[in-house]
């Protein structure tokens, strides 16, 4: 059944968009309690307010009647119950373990977002099962009596195929090795984090141009010195996604606006297709034009340009919602809040300031190590070329003299194997 395009002309406010895990207001999501709540979803499983202290006490009573020595209780609990030592013992006890800090509606935004990647699909349990000891052994079994099972979450569309199926292609990956996931799990988060947003940033302005794909953002390692001199780092770089974060927010809340994700979530990029090939003639036409007219005037803009055809008016829409943050209007500084969290939550590893050459991305030793591991997945090992391209696929890409410095780091490690004398065949081998 063809799909049909219902456009809301109502002026409103700006409303949040659901491929956007940040929003004007507040934006306070900890990482910690976004890996619970994603982890949540993944096992289909809650806590549901069973805490520490309570897991505690019934291990406790439990521990005192099997062991001979009830004294030795103090042991454990300084083995388990003190620090973050719970939350590394198996994906249900992290749950249990986050329990002390509830989750806020940030929290929930951000963990959609990662859903929305995963295809929503929850139930892992048995998937991610861990080696565990006699006495682990016991603390989960007292644990999961008091697990209840959760409702699976319908999630949104991704805005980003491309990268959701390498999310779940990583994803399952990490699933496979439970123990390393346990440890691993936020940095994969953060990393794709930082990538679904900065792609999303690209993205969106092409939505023109058919189905989202990887675009092209350079990186450097972090002990790399930056230069002015390296021109894919100096323009396709950081300075490439300052724009496009900048029209994030913008173009999102028009599309939600117009589109409402609340009944059959229509991504900008699947606009044009509806439109269809006579859209020139389309009966959306109007309603947008007046629509367009209606929104100048309740933001105090000029008039907007007259175009032929719907296609066009949607695109005046999308900048006539840009041009209400311009500097100086009253909403300039709502846009600024989307701005900043972008670049001190979502991607505070990633964006550095390094001297002349102003800001630049990085990823870090633990984040590449990661990355490759991800990258060459169920393989024992990849050629450095495939390596680099796996890479791009998930948008990360490196210039020659980081490209260098990878092989370098990699040699460092002693996860290479150079095939030839020359140089030619580099391997680089996984390291989980």
């Amino acid at each position: 059944m063809a799909r049909v395009i219902k456009f809301c002309t109502e002026i409103k406010n700006n409303p949040p968009s659901p491929f956007l895990p940040i929003n004007t207001s507040k934006n306070d999501f900890k990482w910690t309690q976004v890996v619970a709540l994603f982890v949540a979803d993944l096992l289909g499983r809650s806590a549901d307010g069973f805490d520490v202290d309570q897991l505690k006490g019934h291990c406790e009573r439990h521990f005192r009647d099997l062991l001979d020595e009830p004294e030795q209780w103090d042991l454990l609990e300084s083995m388990y119950f003190r620090g973050d030592a719970l939350g590394d013992i198996a994906p249900e006890l992290l749950l249990v373990a986050m329990q002390s800090q509830p989750s806020s509606v940030s929290d929930r935004r951000v963990a959609d977002m990662f859903a929305s990647l995963s295809g929503g699909g929850g139930g892992h349990s048995g998937n991610l099962s861990t080696p565990l000891n006699f006495i682990e052994q016991q603390i989960l079994a007292i644990a999961e009596e008091h697990l209840t099972y959760s409702k699976s979450r319908k999630p949104f569309p991704p805005y980003l195929p491309f990268l959701a199926d390498l999310f779940q292609q990583d994803l399952r990956f990490l699933v496979s090795k439970p123990k390393a996931m346990l440890s691993l799990i936020q940095g994969f988060l953060e990393l794709y984090g930082f990538l679904y947003i900065s792609q999303l940033a690209l993205n969106l302005n092409e939505w023109k141009n058919g189905e989202p794909r990887s675009r092209p953002l350079y990186f450097i390692l972090e002990n790399e010195r930056a230069s002015t001199e390296r021109s894919k780092i100096a323009l396709r770089g950081y300075y490439a996604l300052k724009e496009p974060i900048w029209r994030l927010f913008p173009m999102l809340a028009m599309l939600e606006t117009l589109l409402p994700s609340n009944e059959d979530p229509i991504r900008l990029w699947e606009i044009p297709e509806l439109f269809g090939a006579e859209e020139s003639a389309s009966p959306y036409t109007e309603k947008l034009a007046k629509f367009a007219s209606e929104f100048a005037e309740d933001r105090n803009l000029s008039p907007p340009l007259t175009h032929s055809s719907a296609l066009g008016w949607m695109e005046e829409l999308l900048e006539l919602s840009v041009q209400q943050f311009r500097p100086g209007s009253s909403r300039h500084g709502a846009n600024q809040r989307v701005e900043a969290c972008v670049h001190e939550r979502l991607g505070g590893n990633f964006i550095h300031a390094r001297g002349r050459a102003g800001r630049v991305l990085v990823l870090t030793q633990e984040a590449i190590l990661l990355l490759a591991n991800l990258a060459i997945g169920e393989r024992s090992r990849l050629r450095m070329q495939e390596l680099l391209q796996e890479f791009e696929k998930r948008g990360v890409y490196f210039d020659k003299q980081s490209e260098q410095a990878l092989i370098e780091f990699f040699e460092r490690i002693g996860n290479v194997e150079r095939m030839s004398d020359s140089g030619d065949a580099v391997y680089v081998r996984k390291t989980i």
